[in-house]
């Protein structure tokens, strides 16, 4: 075990603490140890949400780019004004 393991475990550490831990140090941990600590700190964090019944994990690709949102124009909207003296000019 890993000294992650170890300070969760004796409650040591709290759970964004060991997250961060293990952001910094997962690198330098064993694949099959990774994961290991990883499901050990979602099941610390889905036992301690009070809304776990209602947990949704979006599958979103980030690389994607967001969609273009259309213009919808507004009278106290400055985004003319700026295209046509610039931005601070």
């Amino acid at each position: 075990m890993c000294i992650i393991c170890v300070d969760f475990q004796k409650e040591k550490l709290s759970l964004s603490e060991a997250w961060r831990n293990y952001a910094e140090m997962s690198g330098t941990l064993e694949p099959e140890h990774s994961i290991e600590v990883e499901n050990m700190l979602w099941s610390a964090a889905f036992d301690q949400s009070d809304d776990y019944e209602d947990f949704v994990a979006l599958d979103q690709n980030p690389f994607l780019k967001p969609p273009v949102l259309p213009y919808i124009p507004d009278d106290d909207d400055p985004s003319d004004w700026y295209e046509n003296h610039g931005q601070g000019d």
